[in-house]
């Protein structure tokens, strides 16, 4: 019982960073920039302490778990062919944390996907950086 306790206290406190991080207004790329660190971070941490089965998943809704994927939307500069959002990203977070976090995007957005009322827009605009974190594409370039 007390462990249920914590579940739904960290879910609790998760929603709200992900409300938070959603209603930040962003005035430059390095505020996106960080605005992915902490999202990728949070996926992490929804996947490493917040029980992850069907049921709790759920439990989030799907508008809250929209407002989450959305957050790993990048912003690419094509007349530039760079993604600085990214390539910060790239900077700071270890390559073997990347790997656990391309993970917890993955499971969440297989999760929305199978969600019949959820616009897939939200968890396909996660996908490029899954496949950039895992090393599977590098944006603007071949593999």
């Amino acid at each position: 019982e007390d462990e249920g306790l914590k579940q739904d206290y960290l879910q609790s406190w998760l929603l709200q960073i992900v409300n938070d991080l959603n209603h930040y207004e962003i005035k430059s790329v390095d505020e996106n920039a960080f605005r992915l660190v902490a999202a990728v971070t949070l996926a992490c941490c929804i996947q490493n302490f917040v029980s992850l089965d069907l049921i709790k998943l759920h439990d989030i809704g799907s508008e809250k778990l929209a407002n989450l994927l959305c957050l790993f939307h990048l912003f690419p500069a094509p007349h530039s062919k760079q993604c600085k959002d990214y390539e910060f990203l790239e900077r700071i977070v270890p390559e073997d944390f990347r790997e656990n976090a391309a993970s917890a995007i993955c499971t969440l957005s297989k999760h929305a996907a199978r969600i019949n009322s959820f616009d897939p827009l939200s968890w396909l605009r996660a996908l490029p950086l899954v496949h950039f974190m895992r090393k599977q594409s590098n944006p603007f370039g071949l593999m």
